[in-house]
């Protein structure tokens, strides 16, 4: 794969998975050995990651916060700054007692980032800064979400499967492949080949 690519044609399968396997073998620095966890625990802390761009989604993003929120976790809110204020974001969790003005959950940040479009590196870059604004707390999974997406599991459901896959991660990448009429392969493809 050239820079910036995201998928590649079927016949440049083999030479672009030789390519970059050699890349990544001369340029990985040495892998130190995280220190043991144990593989189950009777509970989790999990960092909630939202990503929020959309003004009309708001609603959605309340209810689905209403759903998962615990005072036991840590809830990131990135507010796209090309779209929305995080005072938006903040005034539709209902993070503010209208009252007092005193501030209601403790364990909830929201941040304004630079506007990213899909499948660009800007867009990798506001997550990874995100993830690193995380690094501030203590957690045991980091769940990344959009202000489309609502939990179809219970929290107590998600907690729970969690707790007894303390050892894993749960990875998923799905990429966009359209030029014209011809059919590009999906990178998640070329990995279930290459095994």
């Amino acid at each position: 794969l050239q820079p910036g690519e995201v998928c590649i044609w079927p016949q440049d399968v083999t030479q672009a998975l030789k390519r970059n396997t050699d890349d990544v073998l001369k340029g990985l620095p040495a892998w130190t050995a995280a220190p043991k966890v144990p593989p189950s625990s009777s509970t989790v802390t999990i960092a909630y990651f939202v990503q929020v761009s959309i003004v009309k989604k708001l609603p959605l993003v309340r209810r689905a916060f209403d759903r998962l929120y615990s005072d036991q976790d840590v809830f990131l809110y990135e507010a796209d700054s090309r779209y929305l204020y995080p005072e938006q974001v903040r005034d539709a969790l209902g993070l503010i007692d209208p009252a007092t003005g005193e501030r209601l959950k403790n364990n909830v940040r929201i941040y304004a980032s630079p506007h990213a479009d899909y499948f660009y590196w800007p867009r990798v870059k506001v997550v990874l800064d995100g993830l690193n604004m995380l690094l501030q707390d203590s957690w045991d999974f980091v769940v990344h979400l959009s202000e489309s997406d609502y939990p179809v599991h219970s929290p107590s459901w998600i907690r729970a499967t969690l707790a007894g896959q303390r050892n894993s991660n749960f990875i998923h990448a799905v990429p966009r492949c359209e030029v014209g009429q011809r059919e590009l392969l999906p990178l998640e493809l070329l990995a279930l080949n290459a095994t």
